[in-house]
């Protein structure tokens, strides 16, 4: 339980109220666990399946479904390495790459590829930026639950068992390790850098809650509007926000959002995680404002406070 080791310290320093404790914890947890986690993988290697055995053909399975590109391709094993040492195993764990991007196995990362001995399954696709995340596995695995995470996001071990626990008490919800609070006035929705990041406190389950599907996010069959797989409208509308796509077609269903934890610690993640994301993009220079906009025009979406 390494991973889940970092982040229960940086969650006990972000409980107190020392600013300047909170901010270097997690700048030396960040740096920590880059140089450690390679480290402690590779002395303490595993040739253990990361997926359940023997599940029967007419169970629900439990679907880890991500993405990744190029530049992440030299830090994309210890996350992966993260998912196959979940203390409840998957019963599949896919990533998809986009053809162009990766035109045969030689432009793959060799730990990667190795990964396919433990399980891991390796698709290609269109490129459909971001949202090849879940659009691909959701299409194809329309009964089963699909869990969603980043390729730069070290996850906690128990990632999979949290989720699914939640999932039995809220199993009509999706359920997330963190998510954004829409802020509203006078019903409209303010600004993206204006909501309630991390939602502190709040747990849910509430139709104003938006999941960051890359820090884990399990979605149960059809708890999404069809309108989903629309792939012109995802280009048209929507081509770098997979988060704010899937919220407001949840919306459109009518699902509510709940969290595991009403509060959790920053995320830890890879090196090279601020300088290839669309945080940048997407925040900074108001894209999800943009798309959002577009989203809600398009298909007369009202988000309303209770």
């Amino acid at each position: 339980m390494v991973i889940r080791f970092f982040y229960y310290i940086l969650y006990q320093a972000e409980k107190t109220e020392n600013e300047f404790l909170k901010l270097n914890a997690f700048r030396f947890l960040s740096r920590a666990i880059r140089v450690f986690l390679p480290i402690y993988y590779t002395v303490f290697r595993t040739n253990k399946l990361g997926i359940a055995e023997n599940k029967s053909s007419d169970s629900q399975k439990i679907i880890i479904s991500l993405t990744s590109f190029p530049p992440r391709m030299g830090n994309l094993w210890v996350v992966l390495e993260s998912l196959l040492r979940q203390s409840k195993k998957p019963d599949k764990i896919i990533l998809w790459l986009a053809h162009d991007q990766f035109p045969n196995t030689s432009s793959i990362n060799k730990k990667v590829l190795k990964m396919k001995d433990r399980g891991l399954e390796i698709r290609f696709c269109d490129d459909l930026k971001s949202h090849k995340k879940y659009y691909y596995t959701m299409l194809e695995y329309n009964d089963d639950l699909i869990i969603t995470v980043d390729d730069d996001i070290f996850q906690p071990e128990n990632l999979v068992e949290n989720l699914l626990k939640k999932h039995k008490e809220f199993p009509n919800n999706i359920v997330c390790y963190r998510a954004h609070l829409i802020t509203l006035t006078n019903n409209h929705v303010n600004s993206y850098k204006d909501w309630l990041f991390q939602s502190p406190g709040i747990s849910g389950p509430s139709m104003l809650l938006m999941a960051t599907n890359g820090a884990g996010a399990l979605y149960p069959p059809r708890s999404i509007s069809k309108e989903v797989f629309n792939k012109d409208a995802i280009i048209k509308y929507c081509p770098t926000a997979d988060d704010i796509w899937l919220k407001c077609m949840s919306y459109l269903k009518g699902t509510s959002t709940i969290k595991v934890h009403k509060s959790y610690p920053r995320l830890l993640s890879t090196k090279v995680a601020a300088k290839t994301g669309l945080a940048k993009t997407n925040v900074d220079k108001g894209e999800n404002d943009k798309q959002l906009k577009k989203v809600m025009e398009i298909y007369n979406i009202k988000f309303f406070e209770k």
